[in-house]
Parts: structure tokens; C-alpha cells; sequence
């Protein structure tokens, strides 16, 4: 995945978490785990 798609998936997974009901601190501490979590997916060619 390129960074650019990362952070348009992970964006859309913060404000689905957020609609949802979730705190915004909780959303974004968890959103920016996937998204480190999928960049080095995306540096390993998996």
C-alpha cells in the first residue's frame, strides 16, 4: 500500500470508530496503531 492509501483507509477507520461512539482519543491512539501496523506491512511487500 502506498502511505497515501494508509492514511485514507486509516482516516475513514477513525471517523467510523468515532460515529460509532468511541472517545476521539481512544479512535486516534488506535487508528494510528493500524496505521503504523499497515506501513510496515506495506515496507515488507506483504
Amino acid at each position: 500500500m502506498e502511505p497515501i492509501e494508509i492514511g485514507i483507509a486509516v482516516s475513514c477507520i477513525l471517523l467510523v470508530m468515532v460515529v460509532l461512539g468511541m472517545r476521539v482519543a481512544f479512535a486516534a491512539g488506535l487508528s494510528g496503531l493500524i496505521g503504523t501496523y499497515l506501513d510496515f506491512l506495506g515496507e515488507e511487500g506483504l
